[in-house]
């Protein structure tokens, strides 16, 4: 039982690594559509949110049709 603790802890540090703001903006929307379709979103609500707030702060103001901004403005 130790050992798959210390397993989930280290994918969620994993994960959580991949949730940077140096990532690209259409690789972190697909992370995140992914870890919702796998029901585990609710692990890195704080993460998410906070990488959204910022996909949608560096994209105010371009008014273009790509996909991204359309994700972007939900």
């Amino acid at each position: 039982i130790d050992t798959q603790r210390t397993r989930v802890e280290e994918l969620r540090r994993e994960v959580r690594q991949l949730i940077t703001p140096t990532t690209e903006q259409v690789a972190q929307l697909e992370l995140f559509n992914s870890l919702e379709r796998l029901g585990v979103a609710y692990h890195f609500e704080s993460e998410v949110r906070r990488s959204e707030g910022a996909i949608c702060t560096s994209t105010r103001g371009l008014k273009t049709s790509t996909l991204l901004h359309f994700a972007s403005e939900f």
